[in-house]
């Protein structure tokens, strides 16, 4: 499965957070990565999504 976009409600103090997952054209990349410092949310992040 590859996804081309992400939206989460109420995530981390934002309202509405959505994320583009496409390269240019819409194809879906075929990697993405969540960098970030200890507790930036990146394990949240990914928890919300299979919820």
């Amino acid at each position: 499965m590859k996804l081309k976009t992400i939206e989460i409600d109420h995530f981390k103090g934002l309202e509405h957070f959505e994320m583009d997952l496409t390269e240019y054209g819409g194809k879906p990349r075929f990697l993405t990565c969540l960098v970030g410092d200890n507790g930036s949310g990146k394990s949240k992040w990914c928890f919300k999504l299979l919820r």
